[in-house]
């Protein structure tokens, strides 16, 4: 957890929050969060996703844990976090996860994204 990366010196750190909105037909594929966000000279990486449902369409829209064979359905109100680094620092693949298509109305999501960086000298 965050915590406890936080208690052994770790730098937390967090993205802006970011508004998603998908109309009919939108959807967002199977990824990981931490795919492909560290860049060249960053000292941190993305460890949790905090995934917060604003508004629910009438139809579709869900969240699925692709490999966990999970399926959330959006509710206003709702919120899913979740860290997708094992205890060795690598991407754990069971946390790869899709935005389902919308069928009918509008979906919208809020996120935020936490960071570990470099341990803290002290």
């Amino acid at each position: 957890s965050l915590g406890v990366l936080e208690s052994q010196g770790y730098a937390i750190t967090h993205e802006e929050f970011q508004i998603v909105d998908y109309g009919v037909g939108q959807k967002y594929v199977s990824h990981s969060d931490e795919d492909n966000h560290l860049e060249d000279g960053a000292t941190s990486r993305r460890v949790t996703t905090c995934l917060l449902y604003l508004k629910s369409p009438q139809d579709g829209g869900t969240t699925t844990f692709t490999d966990l064979g999970l399926t959330f359905a959006p509710k206003p109100g709702d919120l899913i976090v979740f860290t997708y680094l094992t205890t060795n620092g690598m991407v754990h693949p069971m946390t790869n996860h899709s935005g389902d298509p919308v069928i009918s109305g509008n979906k919208r999501i809020m996120t935020l994204w936490s960071h570990c960086g470099e341990p803290i000298e002290t």
